[in-house]
């Protein structure tokens, strides 16, 4: 069985390691828009460290997020945001177009899960170089912060983060599957107008908003928790909690998904 499981985890690896290594490919033929991608990534920066300073004005925090533990939010927000782009949210979003032209079904007869054949087809790299904002970002909240920090804070937080970008999938994997149920339905753009919620600490809602955002639309643990671990506003209950919310989440969206496709025709709806 230890086998079995260790085959397939491998099998899947190699298909994405083949994926990413012919995105390089594409992406050494378009070198001016990785560039590009690179200075739009370094223009972000910019952009968010003048928005926080507008933000806070002559205030020492805002909902008791220091302005160091700000940039530190943004920043882990615009990293797990574009890295997911890259590695999924796009591909995703091309799924009603693939079902309006009824080409979805290359995506089913792939030999592997639905969800990764039509979650991981490609990889855009010019994305994941824009992810370059949030690290900077990150690591400026570091550079000043160094003397703070804890080992473990630290290991909690990047544990937080590998579950907010479970989230951001199992978000995604959730919106992608209304396209078998009813495509041009719209709910796409709701989904990214409450992502952006993500951007700022969510004790600036009051307690009914932030129960829908630590639960039903759990975006908190995307940003505002990862960030908060890191920072030690947070302690370790919000690990286990968001732990627990990324495996029922994760579950929702893959038993979701797989009774939405099953009202996928072929040729199209």
């Amino acid at each position: 069985m230890k086998l079995t499981v260790f085959k397939t985890i491998k099998y899947y690896l190699n298909v994405w390691w083949a994926t990413f290594k012919l995105s390089l490919s594409k992406a050494t033929t378009y070198r001016i828009e990785v560039v590009m991608r690179f200075l739009r990534g370094v223009m972000l920066v910019a952009i968010q460290i003048i928005f926080i300073q507008a933000v806070i004005g002559d205030s020492d925090n805002i909902a008791g997020w220091s302005e160091d533990q700000m940039y530190l939010l943004s920043g882990v927000f615009s990293f797990i945001n574009y890295i997911s782009w890259a590695f999924f949210a796009i591909n995703h979003w091309r799924i009603e177009e693939k079902i309006l032209k009824g080409e979805f079904d290359a995506v089913l007869m792939k030999p592997m899960s639905s969800i990764f054949s039509a979650s991981f087809p490609d990889f855009f790299i010019d994305e994941a170089i824009t992810a370059i904002s949030g690290v900077f970002l990150i690591l400026y909240y570091v550079a000043r912060n160094f003397t703070t920090l804890t080992l473990e804070g630290t290991v909690f937080g990047v544990i937080a983060m590998i579950c907010g970008f479970v989230v951001w999938f199992s978000l995604e994997l959730i919106f992608a599957s209304f396209d078998f149920l009813q495509v041009k339905n719209g709910l796409r753009e709701i989904k990214k107008n409450l992502t952006n919620a993500g951007r700022f600490p969510l004790e600036i809602w009051n307690p009914n908003v932030r129960f829908v955002f630590y639960s039903l639309f759990p975006i908190a643990f995307v940003s505002t928790v990862p960030a908060g671990l890191i920072a030690g506003l947070f302690n370790w209950q919000y690990l286990v909690l968001s732990v627990l919310v990324t495996s029922v989440l994760f579950l929702v969206a893959r038993t979701f998904w797989n009774l939405s496709i099953r009202n996928y025709a072929s040729g199209g709806n």
